[in-house]
């Protein structure tokens, strides 16, 4: 939903900023305390099987287990649809990212992007890096995933070479 709320020129920027802010901050509070959070959304679950269950609305799934099996499948749905969102500026791929991260249940990381956030806007910067557009973003972030990922694949690899050296 934050996405949605940033395409558009810097003027309507500013006017979607509050209902922006009340999100994120939201999320920061919610997230914040992990383990809480974990134990809250598990209750959750289990206060809405019941009340699906009494109103026979599950789905076709009989047991928690199976309506459990729904929402995480729901939830990747979610993070997929998601993932496939473009993005034109630092603050779209952070918005994007925490969505994605939120329906793959990485809560650690979406905290993480939406702290990102919370910090473009408190340095003022809202404004200016919500509204610019730089139609090849994308491509340079999943550039420079794919070259980290190299580096990264290059390190485990002399590490392995270097053990079975010795």
């Amino acid at each position: 939903m934050i996405l949605k709320r940033l395409f558009g020129g810097a003027e309507r920027q500013v006017n979607k900023l509050k209902p922006i802010v009340g999100k994120i901050n939201n999320g920061i509070g919610c997230l914040s305390n992990l383990n809480d959070f974990t134990r809250r959304h598990k209750l959750e679950l289990e206060s809405i099987f019941e009340y699906k269950k009494d109103r026979n609305e599950l789905e076709g799934v009989q047991d928690k287990e199976g309506f459990n099996d729904l929402v995480e499948k729901k939830l990747k749905s979610y993070a997929d649809s998601h993932s496939e969102i473009p993005v034109y500026n630092i603050f779209q791929l952070y918005a994007r990212e925490a969505a994605v991260n939120l329906g793959l249940g990485k809560y650690d990381l979406t905290l993480v992007n939406l702290m990102e956030m919370d910090k473009i806007i408190k340095d003022g910067d809202f404004v200016k890096i919500a509204s610019s557009y730089d139609p090849d973003f994308g491509l340079k972030i999943e550039n420079k995933l794919l070259t980290s990922k190299k580096i990264e694949d290059q390190k485990l690899s002399s590490k392995k070479s270097s053990k079975r050296s010795l």
